[in-house]
């Protein structure tokens, strides 16, 4: 789950919740880093405070995510870095009231740098910078952008 603030016109506040499923196989790349991922699907609520109106928006994804991390350290805590590009499907096209996108299908590419540690790795930190766009599919095409900080728990 994560909230986050978008860095445009109008302040957008997201929260976020998914599952994931890790990939079967990873790789490993060198003696001390492996490349592996997993599948998301997540929900997210949008509230965009834009003068004096209130605009709410579900956003619905799935996102293949790569991630290169640290195959073990001496205290306990594996740092590791995430790409991923993932499709979203928006409720509403109207962002805000300067905000309007072309298409309620928008792709999302992030990168995110965070840290897994617990007794079993169990707990997930990170930070993570994420663009939703419709990739010029239709125009206009504004785009915004999330700063999240994330915070995960795995069963």
């Amino acid at each position: 789950m994560g909230r986050s603030f978008a860095t445009h016109e109008a302040p957008t506040e997201l929260a976020r919740v998914g599952a994931q499923w890790e990939w079967k196989k990873s790789r490993r790349i060198s003696d001390h880093w492996s490349l592996g991922g997993y599948w998301e699907v997540a929900v997210g609520y949008w509230r965009t405070l834009d003068r004096l109106v209130d605009h709410e928006v579900t956003d619905l994804s799935l996102t293949p995510v790569f991630r290169l991390e640290r195959v073990s350290t001496q205290f306990g805590v594996i740092p590791y870095v995430e790409l991923a590009i993932g499709a979203h499907l928006l409720s509403d096209k109207d962002i805000s009231d300067r905000i309007r996108f072309s298409t309620s299908f928008q792709f999302a590419d992030q990168v995110a740098v965070g840290l897994r540690f617990g007794a079993r790795g169990q707990y997930d930190l990170s930070y993570c910078m994420q663009h939703l766009s419709n990739a010029g599919i239709d125009h206009p095409n504004p785009g915004i952008n999330f700063n999240q900080l994330r915070f995960q728990y795995h069963f």
